[in-house]
């Protein structure tokens, strides 16, 4: 069930690529995904997952380059993967600390453990070759534990018909990182500052108040802004939002517009403090100020 979940997930990110407008659905994936869904062969997406054989020793080897490029964000898991890369490749005659510790890595399975080796060096050096085996079917299961459900959209996405702007083959040709801005849109400071916002009889004071609001803002804040705008914790490629003078601060997400009225905007302090004061209300009470 949870497999044809994911395909169908697949099936809708397609619908998404190739609809007649631009439908960014927000940050909702890591980019790690896209490295992943840009780099899967057809070689692999022709079989159920579970009859890959990550064992075999081409495949263990691309799946561990796509997972090293998935993981490169995060550093404890690079750390985690280079550790694993280093016990694989130790020697007898490796330092006895990492030798060490590449058994405490294999002591979770259970044949290692039947070896009662007990942390000796000499029984480590004795043994390395099943300690070795059994860090490879860790990390094998790591790996599989992460591609399994993005070889299940990546499954939904070559069969699925929603294919009139954008097919499988043209989509694994793009670049991650432009697949990745495609689906879920764009959340650049710089991007909006400069080309998004459309102010309508605001104030030339108020206008550089509210970029620099938006410049200061992290990236939370800023996805909370974008949400209460438009809908979305990011924008499509063609998306703006307009400012416009008329009463109260009040976000209006169909038409991607901000109500201000300049005359309660005696300060950049008092902008600051409406905006933030605003984003807190929508927190606490959903659709607070937002139409």
């Amino acid at each position: 069930e949870d497999k044809m979940n994911l395909r169908r997930l697949g099936e809708f990110i397609m619908f998404c690529l190739n609809t007649h407008e631009e439908f960014p659905i927000g940050r909702v994936f890591e980019r790690g995904t896209f490295q992943a869904i840009t780099r899967m062969d057809w070689c692999l997406l022709r079989r159920d997952f579970d009859e890959i054989d990550f064992n075999d020793p081409t495949i263990f080897a691309k799946m561990l380059g796509i997972y090293k490029v998935m993981c490169r964000e995060h550093e404890s898991d690079m750390g985690m993967i280079q550790n694993f890369e280093n016990y694989l490749s130790s020697t007898e005659a490796s330092p006895p600390d990492a030798l060490r510790e590449a058994y405490t890595i294999a002591m979770v399975e259970e044949q290692i453990q039947q070896l009662q080796i007990d942390n000796e060096l000499d029984k480590i050096k004795r043994h390395l070759p099943q300690i070795q085996a059994a860090i490879k079917k860790v990390l094998i299961e790591k790996m599989q534990a992460n591609f399994a459900p993005l070889h299940a959209i990546a499954v939904g996405m070559k069969r699925a018909r929603f294919n009139s702007k954008k097919n499988f083959a043209e989509i694994q040709s793009m670049q991650p990182a432009e697949l990745d801005a495609l689906l879920q849109g764009r959340v650049s400071k710089e991007d909006i500052v400069q080309g998004r916002l459309v102010f309508n009889n605001i104030r030339a004071d108020v206008q550089t108040w509210l970029k620099n609001w938006i410049n200061r803002a992290d990236e939370k804040k800023l996805e909370k802004f974008l949400f209460a705008v438009t809908g979305s914790r990011s924008m499509g490629n063609n998306e703006r939002i307009l400012v416009v003078q008329n009463g109260a601060l009040i976000f209006h997400t169909c038409s991607r517009t901000i109500d201000l009225n300049c005359a309660e905007i005696p300060s950049e302090d008092a902008l600051v403090r409406k905006f933030d004061q605003a984003l807190e209300s929508i927190d606490r009470w959903p659709g607070f100020n937002v139409r």
